[in-house]
């Protein structure tokens, strides 16, 4: 008999035998519910320990500690968790949640606040966020009460099931997960396909901010991308410059999500506004020439946007070719209002003087 043949039943024993511990493990990782799921259980949170690894599967609802008539619209109970901390002698800290990883991209629903755990005619919100993202946020905890223990509740958002790290703290991480208790006046419209966004600072916050971040989230992505800042400016003698504006160039269609964070020389930021847009992609596609691109790393390249009957040029572009702009764009749309329908673009390597020609009709 072969030698294969007499350890292969011993073999085929033992990945079974390591097919299903692995099974179970994973099983376990996945539906495991955390101990810190009752009240009684309340894990606790140390100022400025290390982030704690959480998540809210198989966690149920102890609907006797809980009052929905408190948080109303903000939270909808599903599978929470309970987390506490003690303020010792700070009257303001950060509840830090980041690294978010959620089945529906929802993200968590947290809850701060005071009373007797599980005895909600005590209680007192001190704060509610649903996020309905992944994006690592803060939560800037206030005028808190010197060694008074703080509750804090946490869900998924909408039913979704996620795990994530939570810590308190003295310093924030991500950016704010609550709207800045100031009217910033902000504002987003769209014309063809450029989204504008327009604010104005809140005069009780002039002085403290230094910058404002633009932050633009597409809904099938898991977390916000930072698109550009915005210096806040001050003349000579000191005033604020009141108005600020970003227009975003949308080559996509989808729902696009859009923050405007102010930045705080006290060493946070306020979440100054809020908006999405939802944008057809057919309303995009005439609007833009897209080249597939293939020429040599780092190339010079110069583009050439013709009418292809008249051979006028309409637009000429000079760029560096890398894999980013390997798909390129050409906006066309106010030469098609022209009525122009027939396109040629050539596109030149400006040091061999390699040409490619693409033609389009629209």
């Amino acid at each position: 008999m072969p030698v294969d043949n007499i350890y292969k039943p011993q073999i085929l024993q033992f990945l079974a035998f390591a097919l299903a511990f692995l099974i179970f493990n994973q099983a376990g990782k996945l539906s495991a519910q955390v101990i810190n799921n009752d009240i009684e259980n309340r894990m606790a949170l140390n100022i400025d320990d290390a982030p704690f690894t959480s998540n809210t599967s198989d966690c149920t609802v102890q609907w006797g500690c809980v009052d929905q008539q408190l948080t109303g619209k903000c939270i909808q109970y599903h599978n929470d968790q309970w987390f506490f901390f003690n303020a010792g002698d700070q009257e303001k800290l950060y509840l830090n949640i980041t690294n978010q990883d959620c089945r529906d991209d929802q993200g968590v629903q947290i809850v701060v606040l005071q009373g007797t755990p599980c005895q909600p005619a005590t209680y007192n919100i001190l704060t509610c966020v649903s996020l309905a993202s992944q994006d690592d946020i803060f939560i800037q905890l206030d005028s808190l009460t010197p060694d008074q223990p703080y509750l804090v509740n946490i869900d998924g958002y909408l039913n979704d099931y996620c795990q994530f790290q939570i810590d308190i703290g003295t310093s924030p991480k991500g950016i704010p997960g609550q709207s800045a208790n100031h009217e910033a006046n902000f504002k987003l419209t769209m014309t063809e396909n450029k989204v504008k966004l327009a604010w104005t600072h809140p005069e009780e916050i002039a002085d403290e901010i230094y910058l404002y971040e633009i932050y633009r989230r597409k809904s099938n992505h898991h977390r916000s991308t930072l698109i550009a800042t915005i210096a806040h400016e001050r003349n000579s003698y000191g005033a604020s410059r009141s108005d600020y504006a970003h227009w975003d160039t949308l080559k996509q269609g989808g729902t696009y999500h859009y923050k405007v964070i102010g930045l705080s020389n006290r060493e946070h930021g306020y979440l100054l506004g809020e908006k999405q847009v939802t944008v057809q992609q057919d309303r995009l596609s005439k609007s833009w020439i897209t080249l597939s691109l293939d020429f040599r790393d780092n190339a010079s390249l110069r583009a050439l946007l013709l009418d292809r009957l008249t051979q006028n040029v309409l637009l000429r572009k000079d760029f560096s070719f890398n894999q980013e702009n390997a798909p390129f764009n050409l906006f066309i749309e106010p030469y098609i209002k022209s009525g122009i329908t027939t396109f040629e673009v050539v596109v030149v390597d400006l040091d061999t003087g390699e040409r490619k020609v693409y033609f389009f009709d629209i």
